[in-house]
């Protein structure tokens, strides 16, 4: 069984990449919990800098809101 890879960066994701990371660890999170991450940007703060990232329950935040049974 062959272990997962991540894809390369697309077109722009480098720029975008670039951004997150001339942020401090400490503003990467205030953009965060102020709402001012897209979904894209979420997804490459994750990739970039694992350990950063808030969990809910052992899941990324955005993902685990999709998986919860809200009623």
């Amino acid at each position: 069984m062959s272990s997962p890879t991540i894809a390369p960066l697309r077109r722009g994701e480098c720029d975008l990449l670039a951004d997150i990371s001339r942020l401090s660890p400490e503003r990467r999170l205030a953009e965060y919990r102020a709402g001012r991450f897209s979904h894209h940007q979420l997804t490459l703060w994750a990739q970039a800098f694992p350990e950063e990232v808030p969990l809910v329950n052992g899941e990324l935040p955005w993902i685990a809101l999709g998986l919860a049974d809200l009623e």
